[in-house]
């Protein structure tokens, strides 16, 4: 079998399967500790980002943190563009989870844009992270709502 992480050559047994995106996936030994099951993890994970680093995210649809920022993570992640925007704008599938030494990195699938712009209204600035639901995301005009 060939690992899907580093495309090494392993023996069946001495690897690990996960579901990723509907899919078994194979890795071998070395690299199924990096990644991590998303099962028990929130619906969205919404993040902070700046315009300059939201544009390398589409660019190479992997969204990277320090693992000392201590996120859970989440089945999607939502962009809170701060400014000028200060609005959620886009919604990303996470395809696979990576945890380094040093960060987590976050394999995206599609990046939608919002129908509507979430907007922060009255309320502060996002700042580390904040976990919601699809269906919140979907019918929030402003952040507040997602609580």
């Amino acid at each position: 079998m060939k690992c899907k992480l580093c495309k090494k050559e392993f023996i069946s047994n001495r690897g690990s399967y996960f579901w990723v995106e509907g899919k078994l996936k194979s890795y071998c030994g070395n690299c199924s500790s990096k990644i991590e099951k998303m099962s028990n993890l929130p619906e969205v994970m919404i993040v902070p980002i700046t315009m300059k680093n939201f544009l390398e995210v589409i660019k190479k649809k992997i969204y990277a943190h320090p693992i000392t920022y201590g996120r859970k993570g989440g089945k999607n992640i939502a962009f809170y563009i701060s400014a000028p925007k200060s609005a959620i704008t886009h919604i990303a599938e996470v395809k696979t989870i990576i945890k380094e030494k040093q960060k987590k990195i976050y394999l995206l699938g599609k990046i939608k844009r919002l129908k509507y712009p979430i907007l922060r209204g009255n309320y502060s600035a996002i700042q580390g992270t904040k976990n919601t639901t699809i269906k919140k995301i979907n019918k929030a005009k402003f952040i507040q709502e997602l609580k």
